[in-house]
């Protein structure tokens, strides 16, 4: 990961970029992770994770990332960070969706360059597979 944390609260996480801007990481809500330039202040984007009860397991499904509210955050580590804040804050897997070309009933879908990231954190054991 090339971003440090530097700092953690109950319900945030701050991370320093290798150029030295600091990035907030806020729980919001069920779980969605808010992503905010403390430096620029400025939004950069969010990650929503949503809790999967199936009756003999739980987990989180992540259905919507989101990091272009600004250019020049995407493929620094954030997204990365914002899945190991997730493992870290609620202690459950991650599972994804599927590049099926349609939205799942639940939203999500994997949409740009979404499907290589996924992929990417499913090779690093981050996010457990696709349901």
């Amino acid at each position: 990961m090339a971003v440090t944390i530097i700092d953690e609260k109950e319900d945030a996480r701050l991370i320093k970029m290798t150029d030295g801007e600091k990035i907030k990481l806020e729980v919001d809500g069920e779980l969605t992770i808010k992503v905010v330039s403390i430096t620029r202040k400025k939004v950069i984007g969010q990650f929503d994770f949503r809790l999967i009860e199936d009756g003999f397991s739980e987990y989180y499904k992540l259905t919507y990332m989101f990091l272009e509210g600004e250019l020049g955050y995407t493929g620094k580590g954030i997204g990365e960070a914002c899945i190991q804040y997730c493992l870290d804050y609620s202690d459950l897997p991650i599972y994804c969706g599927q590049a099926v070309g349609e939205q799942a009933d639940d939203g999500s879908h994997l949409t740009g360059s979404g499907e290589s990231f996924a992929m990417k954190m499913i090779d690093k054991g981050l996010i457990s597979g696709q349901v």
